[in-house]
């Protein structure tokens, strides 16, 4: 199953890790986001963040 995510419609999500990810993937800031400065450095965690995120 796939996903499709509107990375420059971050702003319209409530606090959370899907809202830093998409600003982080639209800006490339992450922020006080740690998880998605983390993303930015390791590939494994950031299939592992996607793969959670797209569960909920």
């Amino acid at each position: 199953m796939w996903s499709v995510l509107n990375a420059s419609a971050w702003e319209e999500l409530p606090d959370g890790q899907l809202r830093g990810l998409l600003r982080y993937i639209a800006t490339e800031d992450a922020g006080r986001f740690e998880d998605a400065r983390r993303a930015a450095t390791d590939a494994d965690y950031r299939e592992e963040l996607l793969r959670e995120l797209g569960q909920k």
